[in-house]
């Protein structure tokens, strides 16, 4: 047998299970279906009254087994055909255990649904005192939870609140820290800027003196090239000279050889006119 067949009156297993508290059944019946949206669909499953099995459970006052149904997925929020939810329904029917479990499990005692009053209200106009001091516990009991979370919040906002200041601190410290390198690079550059334009007029000067001085080695080139021309044309008038002059020595030579050869025969003609007249 499928988990999902229903009766005459469109109650499922899980329906009969819940109206009859057999938390095995229950169990059972859930393992056995073979996808979530099986699961979905059985617990969402409504009798001839639009009841889901949940319904039913809190109708009958069954605890446990609207805990089994809440854990496996059963909605807490839907209602039946006369608008009312599985909350309503167990405060209606004054199951005291089944309303502090519903409440556990996260049912909202101010929900009206499709109907006038909410749980609260009925179990105040109920006049079951027990069903209004669980309910009155139950949301003493929240408030406590959201003043306690809204006091960690605090909390962690004061925390957050005063990291931010010690960041915002820090940051401060490095901002002025990083003006001051600013105006210190900033200096920095100005005083390169001076340097750069002493530089460059150094190296203009520089340029103009290598500039004049490559001039005036081109005409000191000049001046030597015509001082060499000048030697070398000197050199050749000096060897023509020495050539001249050894010329002339020769030519003094031999006439001082012919004047001697003519002053020997002049002697010796004086000697022969000598002999002659004696």
């Amino acid at each position: 047998a499928k988990p999902t067949q229903s009766t005459t009156f469109k109650e499922t297993s899980l329906h009969l299970a819940a109206r009859h508290c057999f938390t095995t059944v229950v169990e059972v019946v859930l393992a056995a279906l073979s996808s979530d949206k099986e699961r979905k669909q059985l617990l969402s499953a409504e009798n001839y009254m639009g009841a889901t099995a949940l319904h039913v459970a809190a109708e009958k006052g069954h605890a446990e087994v609207c805990h089994q149904l809440v854990a496996a997925g059963a909605d807490l929020a839907l209602l039946d055909h006369s608008g009312r939810s599985p909350l309503q329904l167990a405060v209606y029917w004054a199951h005291d255990e089944c309303v502090e479990r519903l409440l556990a499990l996260g049912s909202d005692p101010h929900f009206c649904g499709d109907g006038a009053a909410s749980a609260m209200q009925m179990a105040e106009q109920s006049g079951h005192t027990n069903l209004r001091m669980i309910i009155l516990s139950h949301l003493h009991a929240k408030q406590e939870e959201e003043m306690l979370a809204a006091k960690d919040d605090l909390v962690q906002e004061r925390r957050r609140r005063e990291n931010a200041e010690g960041k915002v601190s820090e940051l401060s410290v490095e901002l002025e820290n990083l003006q001051k390198e600013m105006v210190l690079k900033e200096k920095r550059m100005q005083d390169a800027e001076k340097a750069l334009l002493d530089a460059n007029r150094r190296a203009s000067s520089l340029t103009e003196r290598l500039e004049t001085q490559t001039v005036q080695l081109s005409e000191a080139k000049s001046v030597a090239e015509n001082a060499s021309c000048r030697a070398a044309r000197s050199e050749e008038e000096l060897r023509k000279a020495q050539q001249d002059a050894t010329r002339h020595q020769r030519a003094a030579a031999a006439s001082r050889e012919a004047a001697s050869q003519l002053h020997s025969r002049l002697a010796a003609s004086k000697e022969s006119a000598g002999a002659l007249e004696s």
